[in-house]
């Protein structure tokens, strides 16, 4: 294998470990804000000034995925910022309905908000784990591609 083509491996080697990571600590974070806000209580009294969700964490990392060249990523990787970026959307918009309608929820409604809630926590795992797949095949192909060469 050419140095061009090794480079050009490791390059996308090290973005895809940084997609990864970020995927990561989205989904991590995204995990954590899910359970605050999976009790009634917690969203009325976030809305009453007695407790604190931070969904203004999600920032930084919705500035990283966006960050994420397209052109730098395999091509088996570039639907995954597009991913990232929808989970983090949908969650901050029914996390704003919870907070603007909480008085009113229905426990119908409140339950629903949750399962809409999990569901974008699971696809985020789900994401990290396809980008995982990605990050170790390129890594297994780089470590050949090293150990060839020598």
């Amino acid at each position: 294998m050419n140095i061009f083509t090794t480079e050009k491996l490791h390059a996308h080697l090290e973005v895809a470990k940084t997609l990864y990571r970020i995927a990561n600590n989205c989904h991590k974070l995204v995990e954590e804000l899910t359970k605050k806000i999976s009790h009634k209580n917690a969203i009325g009294n976030h809305c009453a000034g007695m407790g604190h969700i931070d969904i203004a964490a999600l920032n930084p990392v919705e500035k990283a995925v966006e960050s994420i060249s397209l052109i730098i990523l395999p091509d088996t990787l570039v639907s995954q910022p597009w991913i990232i970026a929808s989970n983090i959307r949908q969650f901050r918009e029914n996390v704003e309905f919870a907070f603007n309608g909480h008085p009113n929820l229905t426990p119908q409604q409140f339950t629903h908000f949750v399962q809409i809630m999990n569901e974008i926590t699971n696809s985020l795992g789900q994401t990290c784990k396809d980008i995982k797949e990605v990050v170790d095949k390129i890594q297994d192909t780089f470590n050949k591609n090293q150990a060839n060469s020598k």
